[in-house]
């Protein structure tokens, strides 16, 4: 067995961390979703594309009134923390004020007391619901100052992170004299080409970029503003985003779909699809956790058989990158990814069995919920804190944009 991050273009690409989720396991694991997240667009309109993608589907190139499936499952992956070459915007100047005046450290953010914040501001120009194009010179005189950009602001609620955020993904990697073609004319994905092939961008030495400093100490200042912002920004007990993407990174890392990359033996497949099975029934009951009136089918695995099928998933992965073949050094990088993921699966399969959370929000209204399920107290702490904070960040939100 050889995981499928020791493919040659994995390797290519590994030293600018440019892996990519595996499109083809994060479109099966798509079909987990309830059907009004799989064939609804932007704002409830109809979807286009194949499967279409959590009301931010379709593939109107023309005026970016939608974006492609693997344009979505990308920008999706950097938001959760999946390493690609998009980086982070935001439309909201609150948002961007907070990641400027902090820091983190082991996953906590905490206000910079003794150095100024910076905050940067580019124009744009909007070409549809999700599509932007941020300018290299304004206005423009050429394709070429028309960078590729989409806004996340729409998507579907049960994504909390960026649609909290207001986030905007910019590419920052290109081919030279190919701006804005999302693959080359092999048909490979732009972000799986090898690093010496693309032309990467630092948007803040841009001639349009704006620059506005903040006062030291002004993170507290935000802080006091934002009110319980990190809960609202990383809402990830309460976001189906963070379990759909968690779920397809270990497996873009540990799973390989032996009709593409093996030779497709019996036991191959039935191995990749022991994996898909134990990852469906992880998303689906954290879709009845999260979803109201959302019911599973009938699932092929317990929530028990599901996490210990991807948890050894992850050991043959560590197995396999520890084979010596390739390159040691991206093998040791790699073995860190895989590790961070399983901590990932191992949390989510903890509180998937837990009370819904609609249920822990309005247990009146559903008490055989409250009767059937188990509600760990430091999970109800933690659900009603950041039901508390979103609703709360919305509502600072609207106030300052009145």
């Amino acid at each position: 067995m050889a995981a499928s991050q020791l493919r040659e273009v994995h390797l290519k690409t590994y030293a600018n961390r440019l892996r990519a989720l595996d499109l083809g396991i994060a479109k099966r694991l798509l079909a987990s979703l309830p059907s009004q997240l799989q064939h609804e667009a932007v704002d409830g309109s109809p979807g286009e594309d194949e499967g279409s993608a959590v009301r931010l589907a379709g593939d109107s190139r023309q005026d970016q009134e939608s974006i492609t499936l693997a344009e979505l499952f990308r920008t999706l992956a950097q938001h959760y923390g999946y390493p690609t070459m998009f980086a982070d915007l935001t439309l909201e100047p609150l948002v961007a004020a907070f990641f400027a005046t902090h820091t983190s450290t082991g996953g906590r953010y905490e206000p910079i007391a003794n150095e100024p914040g910076v905050v940067y501001r580019w124009p744009a120009l909007r070409i549809g619901k999700v599509g932007l194009h941020l300018l290299r010179r304004n206005p423009p005189a050429h394709e070429y100052d028309l960078i590729p950009a989409l806004d996340l602001t729409h998507i579907h609620s049960a994504f909390a992170r960026p649609r909290n955020q207001r986030a905007v993904m910019i590419a920052l990697a290109f081919r030279p004299f190919q701006v804005n073609v999302a693959e080359d004319p092999a048909g490979h994905p732009i972000l799986e080409a090898p690093t010496h092939y693309l032309v990467t961008l630092d948007p803040t030495t841009l001639p349009t970029c704006e620059r506005f400093q903040l006062p030291k100490g002004a993170g507290f200042d935000v802080a006091s503003i934002a009110h319980d912002s990190l809960d609202a920004l990383f809402p990830d007990r309460i976001d189906l985003g963070y379990s759909f993407i968690s779920v397809a990174a270990l497996l873009s890392l540990v799973a390989i779909d032996p009709d593409i990359y093996g030779s497709g033996t019996g036991s191959e497949r039935s191995t990749f699809e022991a994996k898909m099975s134990a990852a469906r029934t992880l998303i689906q009951r954290e879709c009845f956790r999260l979803l109201p009136s959302f019911s599973p089918p009938s699932l092929d695995m317990t929530l028990e058989e599901a996490a210990m099928t991807l948890q050894l998933a992850a050991a043959h992965g560590r197995d396999a990158a520890r084979l010596p073949m390739g390159n040691r050094e991206k093998r040791e990088e790699i073995l860190p990814d895989i590790d961070r993921w399983s901590e990932r699966i191992a949390e989510i399969g903890r509180y998937a069995d837990q009370l819904p959370v609609h249920a822990v929000e309005n247990p009146q209204d559903y008490p055989e919920l409250v009767d059937f399920f188990h509600c760990d107290p430091l999970y109800r702490e933690t659900v009603e804190r950041q039901l508390k904070a979103v609703r709360r960040w919305n509502k600072v939100l609207q106030d300052l944009e009145t």
